[in-house]
């Protein structure tokens, strides 16, 4: 067996790194030998292979994709790389294209024994780039950041006498890695210790279940019924299928709304959000309505815009003294290659100009002479770009779509090589992200690693967690206290998935909903975002047809803390302290009953500001009180510990929620929606070794007895499971029997508890959840439901349809008056008997009005109107039987081939259907297509269309009536991602979908999905732009009809998600 010296002790020449020492280097060897994990020394020789670079020979890179050199230098291996792309991009003097990363590979012939040489070491000396090393083409991480790392091959499944192949992935940002050794060990010393790698960890298996469009089977059947723009109410509530989170769809306008991941969506104090890319514009939570607007501050103190005058960037700042934004500078700019961008950082605002320069705008500079700076870049262009976090650097990538980073000095100009240290999107945050790193791992990184183009990273790249599943994950961020990161999962156990990990444990990744969407364009992507305090996920979903705004509720907001009540003169005073995250808070909610754990009333009307209440009200001396805080959406938190004036003496019945209590792994959290503050702790066994794991309440009793204990609990197993509780560290009783879903579990006895004492549940049992604790001296009590401390609301009242007509159905009811309510939810369904869920549900809000429309005629439908409280208690549903009016339906359908065809227009047939297109050698002039149409009853008439769009841009036509302009109708996106390409005639896809007409190509102002006739003979018309030859959509068929349910054959709402020509 080849024998080698200890790291850093006798660095020695080798041409294949496998030789015998000298007896000197044995001496040396056994005199620095070190333990594994604190076990005795080794008589054995500690290091088996080492590869110490000083000759680099056997080294090869890629004929394809090479590296730009490999050196021995000064005993370090020195790898150089050019600049890649993913999008085929490459600076002017690089003679080759490059893809993003390139390799460096070695294979040595002698076989080393990994189940003894277990430790991988590697000590890099500088580092600027991504890299990854693989050992027989599996993946490690200790290539992840300079100094000296190691790893436990074992626990990556390295096993058995082997060869070994090295692979080192470089990414091609320009710059060099340089590698001072790399060996195997049995052991590792001190220094080696420290920059020993996590042990990894694997994704625990959720089995989330998905359905294409979440079982909202009322809602999918409506999907194709006319556009409206006056909608009563857009949102609905629902359950996520997979996690049973509460959801809401927030908006519903025709057309897609959408938004890119790099925007300011919710004010500060959560008070409001901005929906960009929709007509709505922006939603203030004070006002509970929407205001015309483009951003969640109105007020900007700074500003740099490309568009408000054509050829120019234009600088402003506000005027105190007028409130109005002022010009400081307006310059010319030319347009390089890439895009011009500009951002505002401080009391700085910046323009880069892409290729040609940055113009630096320094509001603090007293001097106005010396306020604006002009550095001169690189005619390479740019993509992207930002601020390093303290304002100093401006940072973007170049050329476009490449991953070589330029840096360039605000005070200087001074232009360098940037770093990157991971190869794709992650969870970014400020002051550190969550990355990816490789299939299986991610990264910790600080916002000073890549600081100045810094290539000693060191301790500002840490590894978050090595998976052994593979994580495959897309977009995201940190919330705003860097406590979890929000992804999506793109495949694997996490696939269809948002996701978020919490960053002080790899193993606990919390599935919170699923995700739907088609990506047909960048802004209707799997991006979403977090609101301040994280209790909301915003994302998009166009599963229901049009891409529209969705909230999924990951968690209440924190309870206050604190609360005590003491009598005071006129009554009793309550008094609190501010919850943990109050980033959102709006304010305070009380409640109160006469006898603790049950019967709780909300005593305000309005939400209270302050932290402190006097009730004044009569026997408010005895009276138990909690207090819950609401954010300015109406999400309403936990509520805090009961206090009473009289003391908690007499029988109690004490909540204890289980996500907040202190917990040892593998207890880990769980998004429920199903549990009372929709998280539930769970015994989850993720990493080698897990056994117990436990909670800690502390529950504050004031008298010392005897106590029932309560939990609601579940088991994911499927099992017979079991609770042990202990008191003072010994077991006084236990919970068991906990199997199937969310049940109540009573302690097998009472415990026996004093004041101070602290109850802790532990168990082993993996999969076994708990979500709430009641501690109780009350025997007669029986706990019902996730919370049963407030009744549910009272039904609403005269529920009745106030308008009914063939396709359409309002309904109204007396609004609730109960001061904790809510919202509304109406549910739908021809059957009499069914069940408020996602199957049925319509709508929700706090309206007192609904309206169903696109519904069938001469049909009877069942509504059903619930109340909902703060606490989310659901009053008795309140009934409604309605039949809607007869109609006379008129419905036809004219091929294209009929149609009166300008003179360019040809015909042709693909794959069996006939369609009508406007080739490219068309004569000049814009060309038309005629629908002659027969109608045969006044009325209005809905059209469809069956169409192929061609190219993006070409998309969009004229529509008209009786040779009258009513607007424009758009075609579906032809290709993904909104990609310009032209699609070939062989490769058309058929779709078939309202023809629903804007007023202008822009998409901006009131749709319409209906024309009105009288009886009589009249026309449709589809015009061509002459400028869109060859481009604009092949037509096959049109329908008309006055029945507003009607809906074609071919039809299909998620026409979008799949790949076939024709539905």
């Amino acid at each position: 067996m080849p024998i080698f010296p200890d790291p850093g002790e006798c660095k020695m020449s080798t041409k294949i790194n496998l030789i015998l020492l000298s007896l000197s280097c044995f001496i040396v060897l056994a005199s620095n030998a070190n333990s594994v994990y604190g076990q005795a020394p080794s008589k054995e020789e500690r290091i088996g292979f080492s590869e110490d670079f000083d000759k680099i020979e056997g080294w090869k890179t890629g004929e394809k994709n090479p590296l730009a050199g490999m050196e021995a230098k000064e005993g370090l291996g020195v790898f150089k790389t050019y600049i890649g792309s993913f999008m085929g991009s490459k600076p002017i003097e690089q003679t080759i294209t490059l893809k993003p990363t390139s390799e460096a590979v070695k294979e040595y012939d002698m076989e080393i024994d990994l189940d003894k040489y277990k430790f991988l070491i590697a000590k890099i000396d500088e580092k600027s780039m991504f890299s990854i090393l693989r050992i027989n083409g599996k993946e490690t991480e200790v290539a992840y950041t300079s100094g000296i790392i190691s790893e436990d091959l074992a626990k990556l499944g390295f096993k058995g006498r082997k060869k070994l192949r090295i692979a080192i992935e470089i990414m091609n940002n320009g710059r060099e890695l340089k590698i001072d050794y790399l060996r195997l060990a049995s052991s590792l010393n001190d220094e080696e210790k420290k920059g020993l790698i996590v042990s990894p960890v694997r994704l625990y298996k959720e089995n989330i279940q998905s359905h294409p469009y979440q079982k909202l089977e009322a809602l999918y059947s409506r999907s194709a019924r006319p556009l409206m723009e006056n909608i009563i109410e857009e949102k609905f509530m629902f359950r996520d299928v997979g996690t049973g989170a509460v959801m809401w769809r927030v908006t519903g306008l025709p057309g897609d709304e959408g938004f890119s991941e790099e925007y300011d969506m919710w004010k500060p104090d959560g008070s409001g959000f901005y929906a960009k890319g929709s007509r709505h514009g922006y939603f203030d939570y004070k006002t509970n309505r929407w205001e015309q607007g483009g951003s969640v501050d109105p007020n900007p103190e700074y500003e740099v815009s490309y568009r408000e005058k054509k050829g120019s960037v234009i600088f402003k700042a506000r005027n105190h003294q007028n409130n109005k934004m002022e010009v400081v500078y307006d310059t010319p700019v030319k347009q390089g290659p890439g895009n011009n961008k500009g951002l505002i950082h401080g009391d700085k605002m910046v323009a880069l100009i892409a290729g040609v320069e940055l113009i630096v705008v320094d509001m603090k500079e007293q001097d106005k002479n010396k306020r604006i700076k002009t550095f001169p870049l690189g005619p390479d262009g740019a993509k992207g770009g930002g601020f390093s976090y303290d304002g100093k650097y401006f940072i973007y990538y170049s050329p476009f779509g490449s991953y070589g980073i330029v840096i360039v000095d605000l005070e200087t100009g001074k232009v360098e090589k940037g770093s990157i240290f991971t190869f794709t999107h992650g969870m970014g945050g400020s002051p550190y992200s969550i990355m990816a790193y490789g299939g299986g791992s991610k990264l910790i990184v600080s916002e000073k690693a890549d600081y100045g183009g810094n290539s000693h990273p060191g301790n500002e790249l840490k590894v978050y967690g090595v998976y052994l599943d593979a994580v495959q994950t897309d977009y995201g961020g940190m919330t705003r206290d860097c406590r979890y990161g929000i992804t999506n999962g793109t495949g694997g156990e996490l696939a269809g998935q948002h996701v978020m990990f919490d960053a002080t444990d790899p193993g606990t990744v919390l599935r919170l909903c699923n995700w739907r969407i088609s990506r047909i364009q960048w802004n209707l992507f799997t991006k979403a975002i977090a609101s301040p305090d994280y209790t909301k996920l915003v994302h998009l979903s166009d599963m229901l047809g049009n891409g529209n705004y969705y909230f999924c509720i990951m968690r209440l907001p924190d309870a206050p803390k604190e609360l005590k009540a003491s009598k005071q003169q006129g009554g009793v005073k309550l008094e609190w302290k501010i919850p943990e995250r109050h980033a959102e808070l709006k304010g305070y909610n009380i409640y109160k009953s006469n006898k603790s754990g049950n019967g709780f009333k909300r005593l305000n009307l309005k939400v209270i500001s302050e932290t402190a209440y006097l009730d004044t009200e009569s026997g408010s001396e005895t009276g138990f009180y909690m207090v819950a805080a609401e954010e300015y959406s109406g999400l309403e938190g936990f509520l805090s510990r009961e206090a009473s004036a009289g003391g908690l003496n007499g029988p109690v019945i004490l909540h204890y929620e289980a996500e907040e209590c202190e917990k040892t792994l593998p207890m880990r959290e769980v998004l429920d929606g199903y549990a009372s503050g929709y998280r539930s702790m769970r015994v989850t066994k993720v990493a080698e070794g897990e056994d117990s794991g436990s909670l800690t309440i502390n529950p504050g009793i004031f008298k010392k007895g005897s106590y029932l204990i309560w939990a609601r609990c579940k088991n994911a197993s499927g099992g017979d499971g079991k609770f042990s509780l202990k008191v003072q560290g010994k077991e006084t009783a236990v919970l068991k029997g906990v199997t199937g879903d969310w049940s109540w579990i009573k302690s097998t006895a009472e415990v026996s508890m004093s004041p101070g004492d602290k109850l802790l549940l532990v168990s082993n049992d993996d999969g076994l959840a708990v979500d709430k604790i009641v501690i109780t001296n009350d025997n007669s009590y029986k706990p019902v439901g996730c919370d049963d401390r407030k009744g549910k609301p009272a039904a609403v009242l005269e529920f009745k349809a106030s308008e009914v007509t063939a396709n359409s159905v309002k309904l109204e009811w007396k609004p609730n008056m109960d001061s904790d309510l809510y919202y509304y939810s109406v549910y739908v369904s021809e059957k009499p008997d069914f069940s408020l869920d996602n199957e049925t549900v319509l709508c929700s809000g706090e309206k007192t009005i609904a309206l169903d429309w696109g519904i069938k005629s001469n049909t009877k439908y069942c509504y059903k109107v619930v109340a909902v409280d703060k606490r989310g208690n659901m009053s008795d549903p309140v009934t409604l039987e309605v039949k809607t009016s007869g109609l006379e339906i008129v419905t036809k359908d004219i091929e294209s081939g009929k149609a009166k065809l300008s003179s360019s227009l040809k015909t042709g047939t693909t794959e069996g259907v006939n369609f009508v297109e406007f080739p490219k050698d068309a004569v000049s002039g814009n060309q038309s297509l005629t629908f002659d149409l027969d109608i045969i009853k006044d009325g209005s008439y809905y059209f469809w269309i069956e169409n192929s769009p061609r190219q993006i841009g070409a998309r969009t036509v004229k529509v008209l009536a009786d040779g009258k302009d009513v607007g424009y109708w758009s075609a579906r996106e032809p290709l993904r991602l909104g990609s310009a390409a032209e699609v070939k005639l062989e490769d058309a896809r058929w779709f078939v979908e309202r023809l629903s007409i804007a007023p202008n190509i822009w998409g901006n102002g009131v749709w319409k999905s209906y024309l009105n006739f009288n009886t009589g003979k009249h026309t449709l018309t589809i015009e061509f732009d002459e400028k869109k030859a060859g481009l604009t959509p092949l037509i096959s068929k049109i329908w008309y009809s006055n029945d507003a349910s009607f809906i074609p054959p071919g039809y299909n709402v998620q026409a979008r998600f799949n790949k076939l020509k024709r539905q």
